[in-house]
């Protein structure tokens, strides 16, 4: 059995409940614990984004669901620790060893609980993480960003249209109006990447913390990103989203808080649309086949 985890801590399906308390008044807050950031009662990107789900899978989130972090999230966790808060690394991280032979699930059962409170990731996979860190520093723009003066784990709170919001930039170099997102992936190559951020909803997570700052009196210039690979040779690059990934980010955003203000002011939270709905091919699809028919 895998203890659950506050869902904040990394993306993830849902499961169980935590509790929540009212979050801060609207401010910047640097280095709030994760555990602590959990608890805050607020609107972040993680729970919006359900919205395309439906308002019933938000108010899950809010209602704080927590989740079975997979071992690539645990992977993910780690870098992060090891890289932005190395001198924290194993008050965050637990190293996992091997259990085998009569009475391990047991020992198991109770080291897990025992260390519910950390990332946890086996211990023969430290060596991976420290693989990436030496690959961070070795790319001068990934060293910068990663060693430069900034305020990490940097939590703000505001409100927007009778909507407490929050959000946790991973580094915020606030003199520059800057932030850093550090991400694991598969694949850190251009491509593949772009296509993460879709999938992934880095785009509107960017645009989500840059509303943020905005309404806190903050203008963010520039968002990067630090993709790393979480497999061998851990490749790494940075990253910013373009005019138009930061446009859509923006359009999502804005149509999610439009929902979530309805949904706050009449207490409903509506599922997916009863009766029956007709469905279209994705239009990407769709020009698959576009023009291609079959002789009879």
């Amino acid at each position: 059995m895998r203890h659950l985890r506050p869902r904040e801590s990394v993306g993830g399906g849902l499961k169980g409940a935590t509790m929540k308390k009212p979050a801060p008044e609207p401010g910047i807050y640097p280095g709030v614990p994760m555990a602590e950031y959990a608890e805050w009662d607020a609107m972040n990107h993680s729970a919006l984004k359900w919205f395309d789900h439906s308002p019933a899978h938000v108010k899950r989130v809010l209602d704080g669901a927590e989740f079975e972090p997979s071992d690539a999230m645990e992977f993910g966790s780690a870098v992060h620790a090891w890289v932005l808060e190395r001198e924290r690394y194993y008050d965050l991280v637990a190293l996992r060893p091997k259990f085998e032979g009569k009475g391990s699930v047991a020992l198991r059962e109770a080291w897990e609980f025992e260390n519910a409170h950390k990332v946890q990731i086996p211990a023969e996979r430290q060596a991976d993480v420290e693989a990436v860190g030496r690959v961070i520093m070795a790319d001068p723009n990934c060293r910068r960003l990663a060693k430069n003066p900034g305020h990490r784990e940097c939590c703000i709170v505001w409100d927007e249209g009778g909507v407490r919001c929050k959000g946790r930039v991973d580094k915020f170099y606030h003199t520059l109006g800057m932030a850093l997102d550090l991400k694991t992936t598969k694949d850190a190559s251009p491509t593949k990447f772009a296509r993460g951020v879709v999938d992934y909803g880095y785009a509107s997570q960017a645009a989500f913390y840059t509303r943020g700052l905005a309404a806190l009196g903050v203008t963010l210039t520039k968002f990067y990103i630090l993709a790393v690979e979480n497999e061998a040779p851990f490749g790494a690059a940075v990253y910013t989203l373009d005019d138009e990934f930061m446009r859509i980010g923006r359009t999502q955003v804005a149509l999610w808080m439009q929902q979530a203000q309805a949904c706050f002011k009449s207490g409903e939270w509506p599922g997916y649309p009863s009766g029956v709905v007709s469905l279209s091919p994705p239009a990407w699809w769709a020009k698959q086949w576009e023009g291609m028919e079959v002789a009879v």
